[in-house]
């Protein structure tokens, strides 16, 4: 197009056309200019045309492409070595969620789409090619779908030998402090009427106290399920009568804690009952080195 530069009534920049040439044909119109693509479907659906239309929404998909480079350089720069493990399983594993299944036609045998990386990370440090590892990794998980959950998404794993639980939660605090400053140039940010801050140390929450400052139910001192459920029914929480100590605490948690914490935090300590691979507390066999 060539033509006279000029502003419109309303101030916008454009061009009093003298020649245009068509590049190509449009079969479908472009959204409304003024109000952009207003219907939430078609912005989830047909995310080019919610780009397209909608700065903010370009704005996201550009920080999300540096925040996934910048989790790449944090952990290279900290001695993690980046690996690509397989997508389809013959057998499923790793967390606990439905697959989506697939069929190898040459191997006459159905496979499954990975539903986490976590075992052949793990096989990874076990041949001693690395003692830090992690994948950016895609995992199809077929459990439904909203605005918050998509069967289809991007993580980052990572496996670290020698290395506990306080060595993990300084990692992830060293990460989101990094990428919140070569992105922004800051770590604190408005986010409704809240202040979050994303510089380090994050806020430690074990989960009994947590339970115990907002309710008054003290787990530590209940040493059976039943004197478990029996306090929370009377606390006002329809616990199941099948449910563990360490069940009741993670639903209570859930209910009454969960939603407080608006700023940045680690919740450690969880019940065993619901995290049976991870490490004892020392002196506290009910409850495990998780956060």
């Amino acid at each position: 197009m060539t033509g006279v530069v000029r502003h419109t009534k309303r101030g916008e920049l454009s061009i009093n056309a003298q020649e245009i040439t068509m590049l190509t044909k449009s079969l479908l119109p472009m959204p409304e200019k003024w109000h952009g693509l207003s219907d939430i479907e078609q912005r989830y659906c047909k995310r080019h045309l919610d780009i397209m239309t909608n700065e903010e929404s370009k704005l996201r998909f550009q920080q999300r492409s540096k925040i996934v480079s910048g989790i790449r350089r944090f952990m290279e720069d900290d001695g993690f070595m980046e690996v690509e493990t397989p997508m389809l399983h013959s057998v499923y594993g790793g967390a606990t969620a439905e697959p989506f299944k697939t069929h190898h036609n040459t191997l006459k045998l159905d496979m499954y789409l990975r539903i986490a990386p976590e075992l052949f990370l793990k096989r990874t440090l076990v041949s001693g090619l690395t003692d830090k590892v992690f994948e950016i990794n895609r995992n199809f998980r077929n459990e439904g779908v909203s605005t918050r959950h998509n069967p289809e998404f991007t993580m980052m794993e990572c496996y670290w030998a020698y290395a506990d639980y306080e060595d993990i939660m300084d990692l992830v605090e060293r990460l989101f402090t990094k990428l919140a400053m070569s992105i922004h140039g800051t770590t604190e940010f408005m986010f409704g009427d809240k202040e979050i801050s994303f510089k380090g140390p994050f806020k430690r929450v074990p989960m009994p106290d947590a339970v115990k400052e907002a309710t008054g139910l003290d787990f530590i001192a209940m040493r059976t399920d039943e004197e478990a459920r029996t306090a929370a029914k009377a606390a006002g929480f329809a616990v199941e009568k099948d449910w563990t100590w360490g069940e009741c605490l993670a639903f209570i948690f859930e209910e009454k804690v969960e939603g407080t914490l608006i700023q940045p935090s680690h919740v450690t300590h969880f019940p065993k009952d619901i995290s049976p691979f991870a490490k004892e507390v020392p002196g506290e066999p009910r409850l495990v080195e998780r956060f």
